[in-house]
């Protein structure tokens, strides 16, 4: 199935060249498609919602450093390549939102916090 998927992605590319494409968290297809892609983007990257607690966390850190180094790694492969990241956060923990952007921001990413509803994407305060 990923090879399928890598496969649409470049044909998408070959037939629309100018349009934008935009690959959210398939980090396993990162490596064969991010010369055919605009924007690689993490989703939950350093923080999320957990739907159980009904709460936002931190992601585990084995996990964030293992998203953090794929995006890195695709940067690298592909120069221009533009890697976002979306997170997920309390807007009304603006500590807690300004720690996410200097955390994303110092691992080359265009970082973005939002409610877990995505009705409020936080500015960097």
């Amino acid at each position: 199935m990923a090879a399928s998927a890598a496969q649409l992605i470049q044909e998408l590319r070959r037939a629309n060249p100018r349009i934008t494409l935009v690959l959210n968290r398939a980090y396993s297809l990162l490596d064969k498609v991010d010369s055919h892609i605009d924007v690689a983007l993490g989703e939950s990257v350093y923080s999320t919602f957990d739907f159980e607690r009904k709460e936002y966390r931190l992601v585990a850190p084995e996990t964030y450093r293992l998203q953090v180094r794929w995006l890195q790694e695709a940067a690298r492969r592909r120069s221009g390549l533009r890697v976002f990241t979306l997170d997920y956060w309390n807007p009304a923990d603006p500590a807690g939102i300004a720690k996410i952007y200097r955390e994303e921001r110092a691992n080359g990413f265009a970082p973005y916090v939002t409610s877990i509803d995505l009705t409020n994407v936080v500015n960097e305060p």
